[in-house]
């Protein structure tokens, strides 16, 4: 026991448990030695008995200047601690440093809970592995800087000023806490103290200014030294310094980059640290989300490992207070980023005998082969360490001197030859037991913790160890400086590159803790039933799948939409991706991976806008049923599901390439496949696209491999291939054309360059001699490939554009179409001819002539644009319109029998026209893309048809299969409006073109049909109770009823209006029709009495989203920009509306509940409000009623647009401006179910059990399957 009198000297005061007392002593024994060096003493009494208080006890507590606390159960249930010592210590403003000692939930107590400790707060003492001595000295070491004590000169008045509380200027205390460490490892339990290294660092970091003028990384500090010389260390005792965590209060940071970095998934891993979701995809949006984060905090960030200037790039997200440190061993890295270095230099002779001295707690001087050793392994401290614990395990000196030299012959590179040699030498010491469980450490990652349970799992299937076997062993291997283990293993790169030279079967090591982990799935088999709180494989499986060599899993994994979507939801949508972008790597030809990562790509943005697994798991199933054949996610939907049926018959499609994305990182991904075409033999079809590459495809089992073919500059607008050869040809938008020769790969393109803008079209002579092309000025050039130097012939006329070109079959006339609207005949001079003659132009197009193409027989023209496809006599006569397409056609082809047509178009999908004798009328449609359909082309034998399309797919049909009608749910322009009639059998919509359809919503592939086609924006279309009338408003400010059952019949018009009309709702009567609009009235139309003037209600500031009628018919409810709901007593002319809410943002939605008791109300800020009918005042009759505080809850995550109720009235949909759909509970308003839709969502309507939804370019109808008709019904 030190002096149980109040010392002379300022003193450090230690609280602690009787139960902690030997622990204690030991502690007070290393802080004595460190404390006493700077002027201070340490205060404790083991005599102490609770309920006494001396004051002698009280002249401790009162003059200490900073205090120590022990935790543990003890101390945490000691009165004397807990409500005497330490509120006294705090109440006199002293520092209190806890220090963990054994384990307890003192997380639970908020006096501790607030306090910063000393050394570490995750694992006490009594848990930690090692040298429990060296452990305690490293805490004293720590202590002063933790505890701001100054060294105090003998004698000094400093020292009796820092006693009696008042400190001199230079001893106060900074008012900030020590910042919180998050990520920051453990210091090694051997580590090396270099206090001069520590205090040039430290001086750099706070010292770090802002940019310099030559362009400096702001606040950035770069360590660089090479491989082993303890950089990490070295920041991990800076992360750790007390004086730099005061510097920065919010905290301290560490995250790892490594030799091939992710830096997406480290971004996540930041982000996770800092408390956010981490849900980009891609290093820009991760960095915008991350400086904002990160703005203003006094915080600093160590990248540990990096290798690459442009991923730390990624990670240089601290604002203007903050501080990064980067580790590297490559000056080059720091070079780029202009950041200032600080070089950790090999130890010198005089202080790698310090080191291997305390390392070795050798007394005395150290033996000569020492100095040799040092000499030996070049004064690296990675090096030296493991010498040292080598030398502390038993070897001799003389011994390992001699086994240096012996790996000495073997390692030789300058590079690694230190560390190699005194790894050797650590390896050889082990035992055969010893040398086998540490060469299974060769399957984890450099500088990847795998976690205690991890490698114990592994060692009890390999070795039959229980934990504690393995926990001693790992404790073994970290005193070697084998490992570091803090809690988990983790080895240095050159520690497993060592390994990797003795282990020749590294394959076979991944594949054991592969087996090891069999038991850890819930389903035998499926990797993608690991256990959820599975510690370490869901992060690595895919890697340790390649290394594994294991194909089979590997592919199986790779595709397993459980495993995409459990990865999605627990790591974030990069974390799927990574592992195919992973398994591709691995396997190049994987073409379900490819076409599984790019639809992954396409669809993971509507699952994020939801957030419970289930509801992912619906979204996936939703938009990417493809994906799950075996409907293994049914397992995971929620008991309440929303599910759309599927759009493509199984038996039309034959296959799907997809490739030609977005360049990276683009968002919205604006890819696609621009063009197809078939190789003369059927065998092959060429894509162009977005991405600048031209692609071929194998169009059947034993056909040639795929090939990419690079060298555009830019997206590859057209191809096609010579008859009778294999030559292939493209245009593109970098401005030229190229002719290439896919089957022999090292053989360069043949450009052909001079064209003004992109090239739009290239087409062959029917003998493959001469190659056509269209470009943007409107010119057409026919050029000789073989003498490829200037175009042979020179075809002007068009007025803009020229989009397509095609040749005649006889190869003596070319057809053009344009953007002039004209499909132009020439005549292509002969090689003889300088001239040539006019072009018969044929016009009647009301838009651009997107594509043409000439009929076998040489008789017809068919040409496609304005959203018909035209057929030409070409000897002259009216043409043939044929019409059914929604929006833009952009391609037509024919059959080689000259029978049928094929069309893409705007509406997503491919038509085939029957042309002998018919009109057209009939054709049968293939729906499938989820995007424009850009290109098609027939095979040469006819029986199938290939479509290129934006949504990145190339998709070879059955051309025969395709018997369905139209996908009528597909339009060209924004559906804002549907509404179910009241049997359910007939869903109106209203787009943004004007467009009024009725359609069947079981039959989504049926035409609608047009009830009218108004010349601008329908915002409403609403079914009267009878099912026959239909009300239509929109952008004209007048509102439409038409008679749906008598065709022809004129509408009733009701005028009045001066603004955009945006809801109608009819009254349960059938004769009272509420309108409002922009205009900021809601009007009441009598439809008994016509030419009867409507009532006029007006009150709201600005215009009026929604009108909703009670069931009853007595009240109205309308809700308004200016944030209120209005509800009126439709019964009495004149009343005062109750008014409510006020603080809603923009109320875009109001529903009543069937039985009229409850007001839904959708509002511009997420939330949906739930008003109950019968507690309202009803309002004083001189004034509008009060405004009264939103009863809501959080729905969406932006605003409302739209709510609904159930027919029963027990739950309520929603839809938002996140393209989400949601159900709710409406009694209880907890969320039953959401499915995200992937597309901007205007309106829905509930009736039955389907839920109508129209959205951007179409329109789709949910199902709601209750849980005791879930097996019914299979839509996925």
């Amino acid at each position: 026991m030190m002096s149980s009198a109040p010392p002379d000297r300022p003193h450090v005061f230690v609280s602690y448990a009787r139960e902690d007392r030997e622990l204690c002593r030991r502690l007070v024994l290393m802080l004595g030695l460190v404390l006493g060096e700077r002027g201070y003493r340490v205060w404790w009494d083991q005599t102490m008995v609770a309920g006494q208080w001396s004051d002698e006890l009280d002249a401790a507590l009162d003059n200490a200047v900073a205090s120590l606390l022990l935790v543990s159960e003890h101390s945490l249930t000691s009165e004397f601690i807990m409500e005497r010592e330490l509120p006294r210590l705090l109440a006199r403003g002293r520092l209190v440093a806890p220090v963990y000692v054994s384990p307890c939930p003192w997380g639970s107590v908020p006096v501790i809970a607030g306090l910063q400790f000393l050394g570490s707060a995750e694992q006490a003492l009594t848990e930690r592995t090692g040298d429990l001595a060296a452990v305690l000295t490293d805490l004293a070491q720590q202590a002063p800087r933790f505890l701001c004590l100054p060294t105090l000169a003998p004698g000094s008045s400093d020292g009796a000023a820092v006693a009696a509380g008042t400190p001199r200027a230079e001893a106060a205390l900074p008012p900030d806490l020590p910042g919180p460490l998050h990520g920051v490892p453990e210091l090694p339990i051997n580590h090396f103290v270099r206090p001069a290294e520590l205090d040039t660092l430290r001086s750099l970091v706070l010292g770090a200014g802002r940019a310099d003028a030559g362009g400096g990384a702001l606040g950035v500090v770069g360590v660089q030294g090479a491989g082993g010389m303890g950089k990490t260390v070295l920041a991990t005792a800076l992360a750790r310094d007390p004086t730099v965590r005061r510097a920065f209060p919010d905290g301290v940071y560490w995250i790892m980059l490594g030799e091939r970095p992710d830096p997406v998934a480290t971004q996540v891993g930041l982000a996770r640290l800092l408390g956010l979701q981490g849900g980009f995809r891609n290093e820009v949006d991760g960095r915008a989300t991350l400086r904002e984060a990160l703005s203003g905090q006094r915080v600093l960030l160590v990248i540990d490992d990096v290798w690459s200037a442009a991923a730390a790039e990624a990670l240089l997200v601290t604002g203007a207070e903050g501080r990064t440190v980067l580790t590297t061993r490559h000056p080059l890295v720091l070079a780029r980023l202009h950041t200032p270095a600080f070089a950790l230099e090999r130890l010198g002779l005089e202080e790698a005998r310090k080191f291997l001295a305390q390392m070795t707690s050798h007394a005395g001087p150290l033996p000569a082969e020492a100095d040799e050793l040092v000499e030996a392994l070049g004064g690296v401290i990675l090096a030296l360490a493991l010498l040292a614990a080598t030398i502390s395990h038993g070897t001799s000196w003389a011994a390992a001197l001699a086994e240096v030299h012996r790996a000495g012959d073997v390692y030789t590179d300058e590079g690694f030859a230190n560390q190699f040699r005194a790894l050797q030498l650590a390896w050889s010491a082990l035992d055969e037991h010893e040398r086998r469980r540490y060469g299974e450490l060769v399957v984890f990652g450099e500088d990847v913790t795998a976690p205690e349970a991890t490698v114990a799992r592994l060692w009890r299937h390999t070795a039959g160890l229980d934990d504690a076997a393995s926990r001693q062993l790992c404790t073994a291997f970290a005193k070697r400086n084998l490992l570091v283990f803090d809690g988990g293993v983790r080895l240095h790169d050159q520690q497993r590159a060592f390994l990797l030279l003795q282990i020749p079967d590294s394959a076979l090591a991944h594949r054991q803790l592969l087996t090891a982990h069999q038991d850890a799935q819930d389903t035998p088999g499926r990797w993608s039933s690991l256990a959820v709180d599975e510690p370490y494989l869901r992060d690595h499986l895919v890697e340790h799948l390649v290394a594994a060599g294991d194909v089979f899993d590997l592919q199986e994994v790779a595709t397993d939409p459980v495993w995409l979507l459990r990865r999605f939801h627990q790591d974030g949508p990069h974390a799927p991706e990574a592992d195919l972008e992973r398994a591709l790597a691995a396997l190049p030809t994987f073409r379900a991976g490819q076409q599984t990562l790019d639809r992954f790509r396409r669809i993971s943005h509507a699952m994020s806008a939801v957030s419970t697994i289930g509801d992912r798991a619906l979204t996936l199933a939703n938009l990417g049923g493809d994906l799950d054949p075996q409907h293994a996610l049914d397992a995971l939907f929620p008991p309440v599901r929303l599910r759309r049926a599927t759009e493509v018959r199984p038996d039309a499609l034959d296959r799907v390439f997809v490739g030609h994305p977005a360049p990276s990182g683009e968002w919205p991904r604006w890819g696609g496949v621009w063009s197809v075409a078939w190789s003369p033999d059927g065998r092959r079809l060429a894509t162009g696209g977005a991405d600048g590459t031209v692609r071929t495809w194998p169009t059947g089992a034993s056909g040639p491999p795929s090939t990419t073919l690079t060298g555009h500059d830019a997206g590859v607008r057209t191809v096609a291939w010579a008859p009778g050869s294999q030559r292939l040809a493209s245009g593109a938008d970098d401005g030229t054309a190229r002719v290439w020769y896919p089957d022999d790969p090292g053989r360069p393109p043949v450009p052909l360059v001079g064209h003004a803008g992109s090239v739009w079209s290239v087409a062959w002579s029917p003998d493959g001699r001469r190659l056509a092309t269209a470009d943007g000025d409107g010119t057409l050039r026919v050029w000789d490939p073989d003498a490829p130097g200037r175009p042979k012939t020179v075809l002007t006329g068009h007025a803009g554009s020229a989009w397509s070109v095609a040749w005649s079959p006889d190869g003596r006339r070319l057809a053009s179409g344009g953007a002039d609207r004209t499909v132009r005949i020439w005549d292509v001079p002969g090689p003889s001819q300088d001239t040539h003659a006019a072009p018969v132009v044929l016009a009647g197009h009301d838009g651009w002539v997107w594509s043409v193409a000439w009929s076998p027989d040489g008789r017809w023209i068919a040409s496609a644009g304005d959203g018909t496809v035209r057929t030409w006599p070409v000897d002259g006569g009216a043409p043939l319109a044929l019409t059914g397409h929604a929006g833009l056609v952009w391609s037509v082809a024919w059959s080689p029998d000259g029978r049928r047509l094929a069309s893409g178009g705007a509406d997503r999908t491919v038509r085939i026209w029957e042309l002998a004798g018919a009109s057209g009328a009939d054709a049968a449609v293939l729906t499938g893309h989820e995007d424009f359909v850009w290109s098609v082309a027939w095979s040469p034998d006819g029986r199938r048809l290939a479509s290129g399309g934006q949504d990145e797919t190339a998709r070879v049909w059955k051309a025969d299969a395709g018997t369905r009608s139209v996908s009528a749910a597909d339009h060209s322009w924004r559906v804002f409006s549907v509404d179910l009639s009241p049997d359910g059998r007939r869903l109106a919509t209203g787009t943004e073109d004007g467009a009024v359809r009725l359609w069947d919503p079981d039959l989504p592939e049926r035409a609608g049909t047009e009830v009218s086609d108004l010349t601008s924006g329908v915002w409403v279309v609403a079914w009267a109770p009878d099912g026959r009338r239909l009300a239509v408003g929109g952008a004209d400010r007048i509102v439409r009823i038409w008679d749906t059952l008598a065709p022809g019949a004129p509408a009733v018009l009701l005028t009045g209006h001066d603004g955009l009309v945006r809801s109608a709702a009819w009254a349960a009567d059938g004769r009272r029709l509420a309108t409002s609009g922009d205009d900021g009235t809601v009007r009441i139309w009598d439809l008994d009495e016509a030419g009867s003037v409507p009532a006029v209600l007006t009150g709201h500031q600005g215009w009026v989203p929604s009108v909703a009628w009670s069931g009853d018919g007595a009240r109205l409810a309308s809700g308004g920009d200016d944030g209120t709901v209005r509800v009126w007593n439709a019964d009495v002319p004149g009343a005062r509306p109750v008014v409510l809410g006020g603080d809603l943002g923009r109320v875009a939605s109001v529903a009543w509940s069937p039985d009229g008791r409850l007001l839904a109300v959708g509002a511009g800020d997420g939330t949906v409000g739930l008003w109950d009918a019968d507690v309202w005042d009803p309002p004083a009759p001189d004034r509008d009623g009060p405004g009264r505080p939103s009863p809501t809850f959080a729905a969406h995550s932006e605003a409302v647009v739209s709510v609904v109720w159930s027919p029963d009235g027990r739950r309520l949909a929603t839809a938002g401006e996140d393209r989400t759909v949601r159900i709710w509970d409406a009694r209880t308003a907890t969320p039953v179910c959401g499915v995200g839709m992937g597309n901007g969502v205007f309106a829905i309507a509930w009736r039955g059990d389907r839920i109508a939804v129209g959205m951007t370019t179409h329109w789709s109808v949910l199902t709601v399957d209750e849980p005791a008709r879930v097996s019914s019904r299979s839509l996925s």
